[in-house]
């Protein structure tokens, strides 16, 4: 109810779209995701995107609920896929309907996941880094995946470095050490250590980031 009251809302404000993390801690069974999301979707006129990050909520959706929430629910235009199972991605793919998108949640799994036959990715390093990843993700887009792997070599380790802490801590900690914000978070987080902060100060130099 909750997330239909939110979901609302924005619609009320012009948002055009809704990213739609899957429920948190109750570890639903597909049948209550699909449910979940149905209830959702049917309550607003806007797109939706799934968002499954298991990692963070305990619960994984899997391809054949994503595949039957795509053909059942037409303002369901595709999904954020973060669950790091890079055979489950391509099950999505396999059997999506036609203009159903599938974007990769992890950086780092961004070519391999558009080798496969996915549409993008919604990016945390291209907050930080948005020239260096948007030619990554421009090169795969074009077919050129070995030279998009070879675009993203030099961020690897500085994509790690953005997570080693959690996110959204690393992200703001390179974009503090850019002059961007202010390395301000609300508790439960806190700002990088400061052998993380020198770790990135290290590799955008390196690397040329900036």
């Amino acid at each position: 109810h909750h997330a239909i009251e939110t979901s609302k809302f924005a619609e009320s404000l012009g948002y055009g779209g809704l990213l739609v993390v899957t429920p948190y801690y109750n570890k639903a069974n597909p049948e209550g995701l699909y449910s979940h999301y149905l209830a959702i979707a049917h309550a607003v006129k806007i797109p939706v995107i799934i968002y499954n990050v298991p990692g963070r909520t305990g619960v994984n959706m899997t391809a054949e609920t994503t595949c039957r929430l795509a053909a059942d629910v037409e303002n369901i235009i595709g999904i954020k896929e973060a669950s790091g199972k890079i055979d489950q991605i391509a099950q999505i793919i396999k059997n999506r309907p036609k203009d159903f998108l599938v974007l990769s949640g992890d950086d780092g799994m961004t070519v391999d996941v558009m080798r496969k036959g996915g549409d993008g990715v919604i990016s945390v390093a291209v907050d930080a880094f948005p020239k260096r990843f948007s030619h990554v993700v421009y090169l795969a887009s074009q077919g050129l995946f070995d030279r998009a792997e070879e675009a993203y070599e030099p961020l690897h380790e500085a994509v790690c470095a953005l997570f080693e802490q959690g996110n959204p801590t690393g992200v703001k900690a390179a974009l503090a050490i850019l002059g961007q914000i202010d390395n301000v978070l609300r508790l439960p987080l806190v700002p990088a250590t400061d052998l993380l902060m020198k770790k990135m100060e290290k590799l955008i130099r390196e690397y040329e980031l900036c």
